[in-house]
């Protein structure tokens, strides 16, 4: 609870989210995993859930991956591979 409450935050300042989605998945692959989805009202699928919508999605590129997870490393002690 304390990791999903850390990275909440993070995201929070990171992205600027109009809200966060928090959800706890497991029927695809076997080990439970948490997602936490920053949301914006302008969200190709808003309001509806983010699930479902690949042909919407934006993929970050490269450069926007590194400087996400930098900024991850430097403003939280969450571990990072």
């Amino acid at each position: 609870m304390q990791q999903m409450a850390e990275l909440s935050r993070f995201v929070r300042s990171e992205f600027r989210p109009h809200k966060i989605n928090t959800a706890t998945l497991g029927n695809v692959v076997r080990q439970l995993h948490i997602h936490i989805i920053a949301r914006y009202h302008n969200d190709p699928c808003w309001p509806a859930a983010a699930w479902g919508y690949a042909e919407k999605k934006e993929a970050y590129t490269p450069a926007e991956i590194e400087a996400i997870i930098s900024s991850l490393k430097e403003n939280t002690a969450l571990l990072v591979d």
